[in-house]
């Protein structure tokens, strides 16, 4: 399953409640999160809120379960396929 972001990557406070609400709906779908794949913006933000010296401390880690993967293309939230594959896009 892919939980993909969705809108005009400007990106502020309420990017950390978005990465929540991301999880708690690939749990209630009772899929598990592999792989956040996140772009500058976003690496940015979770850096901050993780008080990582740099967004390269931040790709090291693991945030909610899942590894962080920098990505050039739309961010998303990989994880395993329980049933069937499909997509789910936020706003």
């Amino acid at each position: 399953m892919i939980v993909q972001f969705t809108g005009q990557h400007k990106y502020d406070g309420d990017s950390i409640e978005l990465f929540w609400k991301m999880y708690r709906l690939v749990h209630e779908l009772h899929d598990h999160p592999v792989v956040w794949k996140l772009d500058t913006a976003l690496l940015e933000h979770l850096a901050h809120f993780l008080c990582a010296d740099s967004i390269e401390v931040v790709l090291t880690m693991n945030f909610l379960d899942a590894s962080v993967d920098r990505t050039s293309k739309a961010p998303a939230l990989l994880c395993v396929e329980q049933t069937y594959p499909f997509s789910l896009v936020t706003h």
